[in-house]
């Protein structure tokens, strides 16, 4: 994460552009304090879909013909 993090940086085109990346728990009073005061980002989460059952057998209305 870090890493890709640095190469969005490098790619930005901002020539004297400079990052932190830290990893905390939610708990850790650094955290805390920057969740009082930062920017928050909330990505959406992708629906869960069901991968549809294609294969042979996977259809009870069509089982595998047996030899």
């Amino acid at each position: 994460l870090a890493k890709a993090a640095s190469e969005a940086l490098v790619f930005s085109g901002v020539e004297a552009g400079e990052m932190d990346v830290t990893f905390m728990s939610r708990t850790d009073p650094a955290a805390v304090s920057m969740a009082r005061v930062g920017l928050r980002f909330e990505l959406a989460q992708p629906e869960a879909r069901e991968a549809p059952r294609t294969g042979p057998g996977l259809d009870p209305e069509r089982p595998p013909n047996l030899r």
